[in-house]
């Protein structure tokens, strides 16, 4: 589900705190991610996506040998 205002302003501070600076978001809903977010300043992104902690999992079980 799209995120909340409440929500979007913590992740605003958050951003803002990051980066050290003001920050506007803006925001679209990406059902592809399951859940979480995905934050991008400049040229970082930070990848708290339920989808990338996914791929994470699968890439070091296929590491792994059984």
């Amino acid at each position: 589900h799209p995120l909340g205002d409440a929500e979007l302003d913590a992740l605003s501070t958050l951003a803002g705190r990051l980066s050290g600076k003001q920050v506007l978001l803006t925001g679209a809903h990406r059902p592809e991610l399951i859940g979480g977010v995905r934050l991008k300043i400049g040229n970082v992104l930070y990848d708290g996506s339920l989808r990338a902690a996914l791929d994470q999992l699968e890439t070091r079980l296929n590491k792994t040998s059984v």
